[in-house]
């Protein structure tokens, strides 16, 4: 997710698409290593494209909601990365899913849990 870098010079729709097709080109790329095998090695990466589309998301027109569609599914990718090897910390991994998921303040209602029904 290094790529896109989004310009905030610029108008909210300049780059919208490509950085849609970005993320969700990250997102695929990350499943599929993620089904190959345990993938405590992508939460670094996972969680730093996350950032990067938090940070996009103040700039880009999001009015459709494509770019927030493409930053939770990232998180619970990087939810589902974490999962074999959990934080030694894990409410500052709670306090970051909670801030990119719902924004600053504090969360109401449950934070979403991949894999749990």
């Amino acid at each position: 997710m290094d790529a896109p870098r989004r310009d905030r010079r610029r108008g909210p729709y300049v780059g919208h698409g490509e950085y849609l097709a970005a993320a969700w080109a990250v997102h695929e790329t990350a499943e599929r290593l993620l089904a190959a095998g345990p993938g405590d090695h992508l939460a670094p990466k996972l969680r730093t494209a996350v950032d990067g589309v938090g940070k996009a998301l103040m700039y880009l027109d999001n009015s459709g909601g494509t770019i927030g569609d493409a930053l939770r599914a990232l998180t619970a990718l990087h939810g589902r990365a974490v999962g074999p090897a959990p934080p030694k910390r894990p409410q500052t991994l709670a306090t970051w899913i909670g801030r990119t998921v719902h924004g600053p303040g504090p969360v109401r209602g449950r934070l979403p849990c991949p894999g749990s029904a």
